[in-house]
C-alpha cells in the first residue's frame, strides 16, 4: 500500500495545480477592459494565456 501513496500523492498535486490554472484562467477572462487597463494590460496580451488548456503553464 505505501509504494502507491506517493504516486497518489504526485497525482493529488498535479490535479491541485491544474485547478488553480484553469480558476486563474477563468478569472482573468471575466476581467473588463477597465480592470485590465488598472492591471497594466489589455485583453490582447492575455488572449493568449487565457485560450491555454489548464494542463499547460
Amino acid at each position: 500500500m505505501t509504494s502507491l501513496v506517493v504516486p497518489a500523492r504526485k497525482i493529488f498535486a498535479i490535479i491541485q495545480i491544474w485547478r488553480a490554472r484553469a480558476r486563474s484562467r477563468r478569472e482573468l477572462a471575466a476581467r473588463s477592459e477597465r480592470e485590465l487597463q488598472d492591471m497594466g494590460t489589455c485583453w490582447a496580451s492575455i488572449a493568449h494565456e487565457v485560450s491555454k488548456p489548464f494542463w499547460r503553464s
